[in-house]
């Protein structure tokens, strides 16, 4: 790498940012990093809640502005993950400042729910994604999965048989239903749906129990996956690619019940480390193994993901 100068533009999601940027340090770089992800707090959410969405890209536009401004210039490479909130103004001041530098977009997220990817993809010289039913319907998109960060404690003491812990989606509350209908009353089971109050409210209220409104930290997710036997993912409606979630859970030694049927195709998971479920009629055999080879923790490093990115 030789010092080349980097100037990487996050997501903001988790601790994930700063993960990357250190290890794009460790990796030879010269990093700087800016954020194209804003949080406009309690008044964003009410003005989302009334429609009045316009105001909100004001006020992000601004912010995003803001850490444009302050980025460093005359970089080698300037590096996207996913993108959001970045304008045609933005791209085109980076392109200003940054003459020589070759522009890198990793997709974080399926194509269809970045909703400025019209803006966005002209302006890259390499594109990833790490979905691959993007990559097949754009043949110039690279296909790279998503890394893990943590391995698993290798302690054989499980609080529970199996867990899910992810964001409220179309129909992710009702197959969480359906599943947890479907397990014996003697398993221990950690389910948690991230969702809105009102749902939260009602959940509770109808004795499911399924749903929280309160966002879990991060070190706690590990936690949490770490004493589960096994993990349950349910993938989002129009994404292939497997998440960051799936991958840990994964990476810990988990074994992964998932209705989405691409991990079947996807490099160095071991196929005795998952089962995929119907989605209509799931069926449920717990107690199998998880773990994965040599192999699976090579590719699916942070190391090994952004030499792919990057090269």
């Amino acid at each position: 790498m030789d010092g080349k100068k980097v100037l990487f533009v996050g997501l903001g999601f988790y601790n994930y940012d700063s993960a990357i940027k250190a290890t794009l340090d460790e990796m030879g770089y010269d990093t700087v990093y800016a954020t194209s992800l804003v949080d406009l707090g309690v008044t964003g959410k009410l003005f989302k809640k009334l429609c009045l969405g316009a105001i909100n890209r004001r006020r992000a536009d601004k912010r995003v502005w803001q850490n444009i401004l302050a980025s460093r210039t005359d970089n080698d490479i300037i590096f996207v993950i996913k993108g959001e909130n970045l304008t045609r103004r933005h791209l085109e001041y980076l392109k200003q400042k940054n003459p020589k530098a070759r522009f890198i977009l990793y997709l974080w997220d399926n194509l269809g729910k970045i909703h400025n990817r019209d803006i966005l993809l002209p302006y890259f010289d390499k594109i990833s994604s790490f979905d691959p039913s993007d990559c097949l319907c754009h043949k110039d998109f690279f296909f790279r999965p998503l890394f893990y960060q943590k391995k698993g404690s290798g302690s054989a003491s499980y609080k529970y048989d199996i867990s899910f812990i992810g964001e409220d989606r179309p129909g992710r509350y009702r197959f969480l239903k359906k599943v947890a209908s479907l397990l014996p009353s003697d398993k221990n089971v950690y389910f948690r749906l991230k969702s809105s109050v009102l749902r939260t409210v009602i959940d509770k209220i109808t004795g499911h129990r399924l749903c929280n409104n309160l966002k879990l930290p991060y070190d706690e997710f590990c936690q949490v996956t770490d004493r589960s036997k096994a993990v349950l993912d349910i993938v989002e409606e129009n994404q292939s690619g497997l998440t960051m979630r799936t991958i840990e859970a994964l990476a810990m030694g988990k074994h992964l019940y998932t209705t989405n049927r691409e991990i079947q195709n996807a490099p160095y998971i071991s196929p005795s480390s998952f089962t995929v479920l119907d989605v209509d009629k799931p069926v449920l055999e717990l107690g199998k193994e998880g773990g994965q080879d040599a192999g699976f923790y090579e590719y699916y490093s942070l190391r090994h993901c952004l030499s792919d990115i990057l090269e």
